[in-house]
């Protein structure tokens, strides 16, 4: 924030893998600022130069969001998201996810993308969640269909939507130890076609 703070209309900031490393003067209708991530060439292309320059904090693996300061929340996700469900469908279900139920976990600020992408991509979701205002939220927004407050209330109208191949997104707000993805599904006997199993 200092550099930006500081930065004449004629420079330019480069900053590399998330960290300011230079301010140059260009001119006025230039770039203000000027971002690469995890760039290294030639000879030093390699994991073990990477990660020395990891531990002395001059790069990092940050992909896109979070290294060029770009993240603003699940809209900035949900292509990634959608594209990710897409290849599940292509890979597992013949092309599409109508009539499949997707089960994941986290409503938060990049989670809350999977509703709106797998309804996308047409499948039933149901987001586990422990905090339920981060359900509301994507209630708010039109990421999320309807809220529940336990798992025969989940799944019962997801049911009916799989048999209609009728995409709708829920959210379970779950208590922490209920929202174990597998252990209560297994208690209902009920499998999903797609649980999402990201860090």
């Amino acid at each position: 924030m200092s550099a930006l703070e500081k930065l004449e209309n004629d420079e330019t900031l480069l900053v590399q893998s998330g960290k300011p490393v230079g301010v140059f003067r260009t001119h006025e209708y230039c770039p203000r600022v000027l971002i690469a991530n995890s760039n290294l060439v030639g000879n030093w292309a390699t994991w073990e130069e990477f990660r020395r320059l990891e531990a002395l904090g001059l790069m990092m693996y940050g992909q896109m969001t979070a290294g060029s300061w770009i993240y603003i929340g699940s809209q900035g996700i949900v292509q990634g998201t959608y594209e990710t469900f897409a290849s599940v469908a292509r890979k597992h279900f013949g092309g599409t996810l109508k009539g499949k139920i997707l089960v994941s976990g986290g409503l938060g600020g990049m989670g809350g993308a999977q509703p709106l992408a797998a309804t996308m991509a047409g499948a039933v979701f149901v987001g586990v969640e422990v905090d339920p205002e981060r359900i509301q939220k994507r209630l708010r927004t039109g990421y999320c269909d309807r809220i529940s407050w336990n798992l025969d209330e989940a799944l019962r109208p997801q049911k009916t939507l799989r048999a209609a191949a009728r995409p709708c997104r829920s959210g379970w707000s779950a208590t922490p130890p209920s929202a174990s993805r597998t252990g209560p599904l297994r208690l209902h006997a009920r499998r999903p076609d797609g649980p999402d199993e990201r860090p």
